[in-house]
């Protein structure tokens, strides 16, 4: 039922032919109903197995899905007809060019949503890290006032920050007491 599916059957050419592959009757769009069709793949297996199905370029250098069927009667040798329908590959594949198109444009609205949040999970979490450097930069460049940001999490961050905390408070305990000797 749906080998070719354009909607009312608009964009399919129509033939009959006999079994030696000459074309009884067919289509208007047809370029010549003195077309002969026993050399066409999709006509041989036909023949062979009753029906076929495939893309061949025919005479009028289009490609088209081509589907047939071998009627064959036992009784009347008149009666031997390949039927057939053709639609071009153009029609037949735009659906599915279509759907790679949306596939593609949809995986890659997700991609960058992904990368999107990962960005945002990362910066967030290298963000008391970048905090304790800066810090502890102004800390090595001569400002004794800078002030370690405390971060209260149980992780590897936090102990961090306690721990330079700690040693930034003992420094300036030192070097206040160092200051006060020296003044002595």
């Amino acid at each position: 039922d749906k080998i070719l599916a354009s909607p009312n059957l608009v964009n399919i050419d129509l033939l009959v032919a006999k079994s030696d592959g000459a074309l009884l009757m067919g289509t208007s769009r047809l370029p010549s109903h003195s077309i002969n069709l026993a050399h066409y793949a999709f006509f041989k297996q036909a023949l062979k197995n009753n029906n076929g199905i495939g893309f061949d370029t025919w005479s009028d250098k289009q490609t088209y899905l081509t589907a047939s069927a071998y009627e064959d009667s036992t009784t009347n040798a008149m009666l031997q007809w390949v039927l057939l329908a053709r639609e071009k590959k153009s029609v037949v594949m735009h659906p599915f060019w279509q759907q790679i198109e949306t596939t593609i444009l949809l995986a890659s609205a997700i991609l960058l949503l992904l990368i999107a949040i990962i960005y945002r999970i990362v910066s967030k979490s290298t963000q008391p890290l970048e905090e304790l450097s800066e810090a502890a930069q102004a800390i090595y460049s001569g400002n004794t006032q800078a002030k370690i940001p405390l971060f209260n999490k149980q992780d590897e961050v936090g102990i961090l920050s306690r721990s330079l905390n700690t040693l930034v408070d003992f420094l300036q305990r030192e070097i206040k007491q160092k200051t006060a000797y020296a003044q002595q």
